[in-house]
């Protein structure tokens, strides 16, 4: 194994290491008492099932979620079903009172371990017993399909990759006391809800099983193997639903190799290998690319070369892609294994950490778009991280209206250009107002371009009849371009921007309205 490859995922071996005393002290029990406790649920409302989601076509290998029985009824906010309490005291021993690793592992079959709760409520997912409520699911679709239409409407392609858990690949891997227990997961929901939007990887890399392992025992990310199996059903999937990008480069696949390595899992719970690690073996090498880091330094890569999160932000060119297409990545550590493909099809990349896991640190999706201009835009996300529900729902909301208003402008205001909205300043370590001509004849939606040195948050406010209305909006550290939208109900022309989190310099540098 080359020096390069044992680097992409060393970090997470430390840094599970390091998570280990600080999970198994204070944040396992809390995570169970929030999250699994059964008096912490309500149940009720449909005294019937719900049915297990359909399973994609072709995907004969794929093992279902167990069908529900008749002793778990629906929870009454989405007729998921809910474990019995039976089914409560099982889990609780298996994965903690009773488990060899308790919150950090659960031992399987045939020498396979999965993370457990301590790692983004992992097991819980995998069972089912952490879903998305209705309010969830349609805040994740409605963020989801909102910044598809966004970029849609500058031509831009997009992409929702959700990169599969081992255990949705490898459920018959799962310890046997889950057998009859396993419900649908936070996946199987939003596929079922909008299968358009969320690219469900899960039937390709199940086939591919009977080729090579696309997952190992020891391991929580897909194996180079399972990779490549993910990212040509990617972009095969990426060609069906935008056919102008014309052909991408896809590596052919001539067979596999298997070493032990990448044993994930010895820096968690000291477990031994071997680890079934699979590798590709390509009929040609693939071509080197230059790597642009975030201060402007550029260096040569191997074709092979993995990019782990740890460098990111950065930027990839590679004139051998044979096309000219930016593509916008926001990634996170399953992306590492696939960066060299990326690099291939690509004529430039940047690859950026989306921090799904935390919100909070998360880039600003548009001043990437507006300063990167990329053609498309493709996102990342392993599955296990869906267990935070995908933010922003009503910004990108508001960023779709403010794009059907461009015909009617209420007014603008720059710190560099003309104004026809009074603005008080741009230091946004006071609240700023900007004060319209006249009030909007119905709803509208504002645009703001904000500098800001650290993470945060603003609202947008307005005065109704019934007092302030307002909307907050996450900011990012740096450039931010972002959007809130005006209630039909303002009784006064003026909104008022306030900094509600966040230190150091913010600055406004642009605010326009338009209506609805």
């Amino acid at each position: 194994m080359a020096p390069r490859e044992r680097h992409v995922l060393r970090w997470i071996a430390i840094v599970g290491a390091l998570l280990v005393v600080v999970i198994a002290g204070w944040v396992l029990p809390v995570v169970y008492e929030m999250r699994y406790d059964p008096a912490e649920r309500t149940t009720g409302g449909s005294s019937e099932p719900a049915p297990a989601p359909a399973l994609p076509p072709n995907s004969p290998s794929v093992v279902p979620p167990d069908p529900p029985s008749a002793e778990s009824p629906g929870d009454q906010l989405g007729n998921h079903p809910v474990p019995t309490a039976e089914q409560d005291r099982i889990y609780l021993d298996q994965t903690q009172a009773q488990a060899a690793h308790p919150g950090l592992a659960v031992e399987g079959r045939d020498g396979y371990l999965f993370l457990g709760d301590a790692f983004m409520s992992n097991f819980a997912q995998a069972m089912g017993r952490r879903f998305y409520s209705p309010d969830e699911i349609a805040s994740t679709v409605g963020a989801v399909t909102s910044t598809d239409q966004w970029l849609r409407d500058r031509g831009i392609a997009a992409e929702f990759v959700v990169v599969p858990a081992t255990w949705s690949v490898y459920a018959d891997k799962m310890p046997e006391w889950t057998d009859g227990q396993r419900l649908p997961t936070i996946l199987d929901q939003l596929v079922a809800a909008d299968p358009t939007s969320f690219m469900d990887l899960r039937p390709e890399l199940t086939a591919a099983r009977a080729t090579a392992d696309t997952y190992s025992r020891l391991n929580s990310h897909w194996t180079p193997y399972g990779s490549i199996v993910g990212f040509s059903t990617m972009i095969d999937r990426l060609q069906a639903d935008h056919p102008d990008l014309g052909s991408l480069p896809l590596p052919t696949v001539t067979g596999t190799t298997e070493s032990d390595a990448f044993n994930e899992f010895a820096g968690i719970t000291g477990a031994a290998g071997p680890n079934n690690w699979v590798v590709p073996r390509l009929a040609s090498a693939l071509p080197s690319y230059t790597v642009i880091a975030a201060d402007g330094t550029r260096r040569m890569a191997a074709g092979d070369e993995f990019l782990d999160i740890t460098q990111m932000p950065l930027q990839t060119e590679n004139p051998a892609a044979g096309n000219d297409h930016r593509a916008l990545i926001l990634a996170d550590s399953a992306t590492s294994l696939m960066s060299p493909y990326l690099a291939a099809a690509f004529g430039s990349t940047m690859m950026v950490r989306h921090w799904a896991d935390q919100p909070a640190q998360a880039p600003n999706l548009p001043a990437l778009v507006e300063s990167y201009r990329p053609d498309v835009v493709i996102t990342l996300v392993s599955e296990r991280n869906l267990n935070v529900v995908t933010p922003d729902t009503a910004m990108w909301q508001a960023a779709v209206a403010f794009d059907a208003g461009e015909g009617r402008p209420l007014g603008e205001w720059s710190t560099s250009g003309a104004a026809t909205l009074d603005v008080s300043g741009p230091d946004l370590s006071e609240p700023v107002t900007a004060t319209l001509s006249s009030l909007p004849p119905d709803a509208a939606t504002v645009r703001l371009s904000v500098q800001a040195d650290s993470p945060g948050t603003i609202t947008v406010s307005s005065v109704t009849a019934v007092g302030p209305e307002q909307s907050s909006i996450r900011v990012a550290q740096g450039e931010n371009v972002l959007f809130a939208g005006i209630p039909a109900a303002a009784t006064e022309p003026v909104l008022t921007i306030t900094r509600t989190d966040g230190t150091g310099t913010w600055t406004l540098t642009s605010l326009s309205v338009r209506g609805r």
